[in-house]
């Protein structure tokens, strides 16, 4: 079995997992940048830690490079449209940030209106992880947003939680 072949078998393996769905902002100096993410994890409570993996090809790997912050916007199952958003390549910052509505947040990143929840990150430790750069963020704010299922990503495709 080729390489790429493998790829495309752990990519059908991998639908199978279902994960949460959240954009992930960061500002240096007047670039704005957010990308739809799924490679986010608590890593620890004490203290509150997120790691987030992000594709050293991807236009946000260097604003956080340069900022060493971020933000994680957990999205809501009524947010698809958000998600789509900000996974185009073939949209602009402005594009993409005039399509939702938006605040700043204490750190600077924007944070996307109509969340479930929100963190504001300072990257304490990063690691290369291949074809991604691994970050460990020290939460330094939390906030709760709507009260509203989260939107899920299983077997390609959006997903609701039903009870």
């Amino acid at each position: 079995m080729s390489d790429e072949e493998f790829g495309q078998q752990f990519r059908h393996f991998m639908r199978r997992y279902p994960t949460g769905v959240t954009v992930v902002t960061a500002q240096s100096g007047d670039i704005q940048h957010g990308m739809t993410a799924n490679s986010v994890t608590t890593l620890s409570l004490d203290p509150p830690a997120y790691l987030i993996c992000v594709a050293k090809s991807a236009r946000l790997h260097p604003v956080i490079d340069e900022s060493r912050k971020f933000c994680v916007n957990l999205l809501g199952d009524d947010q698809a449209d958000v998600s789509t958003t900000f996974a185009k390549t073939d949209l602009t910052d402005d594009e993409r940030w005039a399509a939702v509505e938006w605040r700043d947040s204490e750190i600077g990143p924007r944070l996307i209106d109509g969340c479930t929840g929100y963190a504001e990150c300072k990257v304490t430790a990063s690691y290369d992880g291949l074809t991604h750069t691994i970050y460990i963020g020290e939460v330094l704010r939390l906030e709760e947003g709507e009260d509203k299922p989260p939107l899920i990503f299983l077997g390609g495709t959006y997903r609701k939680l039903e009870d």
